[in-house]
């Protein structure tokens, strides 16, 4: 495996990366200043595409940075090093552990005769003495009895494998939503066959400002089937053989935050302190109607999260039904003034549809306003050798990418919309540094396409 090395003005560094399959399945990397053994770490898989998706990406990574390939490295040096770093850090914590015992002895509180000291809560509790009782003998039965478990505080780490995926994203898609009414002529989303109109009757959620990600069985996925990398940990309180629709998420207002869910290597320390959520509202693999498909749901995160509810990251989506058009709006004004993005709607006794279906609403808060096209950027798939972008400014100066055109302003947009032309365009809200999120071409200004 390779050994590379950095050598500039100011850096002396070296990486060196080493695959053990056998017996346990790790790599093992170094890394550190020319010239010192370096640190070390170990990094345990399951998976068996793993290797080569993990040497690939560390080593794109470190050529990215200006590292250069040496030579190739000693294994069985490298796993000598290691045994010599293992022996200095069990040395290390051996000292710290002692040290603390022996600070911990120091401010030890001494109870009086017939107290003992509760540890947890460093108070004196009087001895309870047991009354003895006379036990009957009894029988031993035909089949050994097995000792019953002991309670876990936290869920056991899965083992993952492919027969846990049962949802494929490329393959069978996702659901997703139309809007509940049109932006420029209001008209509310007719629904489908056999199904009474929106709002009234139908089913009224959070739309959360978050990442659209669909539990597989397995991992994680976009509406589009990349894998988002999740903590194991995170990952440790998901079902297994079980697809779930949902939405990684921040919290209200912090969509800005949600850059954390495309790291190639996730931290558990930092998702905990974000308080990262599953927010989840569907499940794909079950065949049932929605009112169906809830109460499974119910069921299943009141197990998930049986062992420790405070900690579960996993969250049920709240649904409320609708019984009037009043009830909607108000329910959508609260749920904006605590900073969420919309609501969505569900049509009762509904499908899992896996497409762009008229089952499912979204209620948004739309901003309208005007901004001057400077440039265009260049259509790529089906929009090849088209428009892809108008390229727009604000009156303070800032630029930003609007797309949502027709096919025919795609076409004709050099006669239709030269540089200068004045569009309005929708948008929800801005971001922290003043653009607006989601812009979608509305029309030019003086027309009503």
């Amino acid at each position: 495996m390779p050994y590379y090395e950095l050598k500039n003005d100011k850096l002396q560094k070296f990486w060196e990366i080493h695959h053990f399959p056998e017996p346990e399945k790790y790599f093992l990397l170094r890394y550190g200043k020319i010239g010192t053994s370096g640190s070390m770490k170990r990094v345990l898989y399951t998976q068996a595409s793993f290797p080569e998706r993990y040497t690939r990406r560390e080593t794109e990574r470190k050529l990215g940075e200006g590292y250069k390939l040496v030579k190739d490295s000693n294994p069985s040096e490298l796993k000598k090093i290691y045994s010599v770093y293992q022996v200095s850090l069990r040395q290390k914590l051996m000292a710290k552990t002692a040290k603390k015992q022996v600070e911990e002895k120091k401010t030890q509180k001494e109870c009086p005769p017939g107290k003992v000291l509760n540890p947890k809560t460093n108070r004196c509790n009087k001895v309870k003495i047991m009354k003895k009782t006379v036990k009957k003998p009894v029988e031993s039965p035909a089949k050994p009895v097995e000792s019953p478990a002991k309670p876990v505080e936290s869920p056991a780490k899965p083992v993952a494998s492919s027969k846990d995926v049962v949802w494929d994203v490329k393959k069978q898609g996702v659901m997703l939503a139309h809007t509940f009414k049109d932006t420029s002529t209001g008209k509310i989303t007719s629904p489908p066959k056999g199904t009474s109109p929106a709002p009234i009757g139908w089913y009224l959620s959070e739309k959360y400002d978050g990442y659209r990600a669909i539990w597989d069985g397995q991992d994680f996925r976009s509406r589009v089937g990349n894998i988002f990398n999740a903590p194991e940990e995170f990952k440790a309180w998901m079902p297994r053989g079980i697809a779930l629709d949902g939405e990684l998420f921040a919290g209200r207002e912090n969509f800005e935050k949600c850059g954390i869910f495309r790291k190639k290597e996730p931290c558990w320390a930092e998702w905990k302190k974000m308080g990262i959520s599953y927010q989840v509202f569907d499940i794909p693999s079950h065949s049932g109607p929605f009112e169906e498909r809830m109460k499974v749901l119910q069921e299943l995160v009141k197990k998930l999260c049986s062992v420790n509810k405070s900690q579960c990251p996993i969250k049920l989506t709240r649904q409320t039904k609708v019984k009037s058009e009043e009830d909607l709006t108000k329910t959508f004004k609260e749920l904006l003034s605590k900073g969420a993005e919309g609501v969505m709607l569900r049509a009762p006794n509904s499908p899992y549809e896996p497409k762009r279906s008229r089952y499912l609403l979204k209620v948004k808060q739309f901003f309208d306003a005007e901004c001057k096209i400077v440039g265009y950027t260049p259509g790529t798939g089906k929009y090849k050798d088209k428009l892809g972008a108008f390229i727009c400014e604000l009156d303070n100066g800032k630029r930003f990418q609007m797309s949502g055109m027709t096919d025919s302003v795609r076409e004709n947009y050099m006669t239709t919309h030269p540089v200068g032309t004045i569009v309005t365009y929708t948008y929800m809200g801005l971001t922290g540094d003043g653009i607006p999120r989601h812009p979608g071409y509305l029309r030019k200004r003086g027309s009503r396409e």
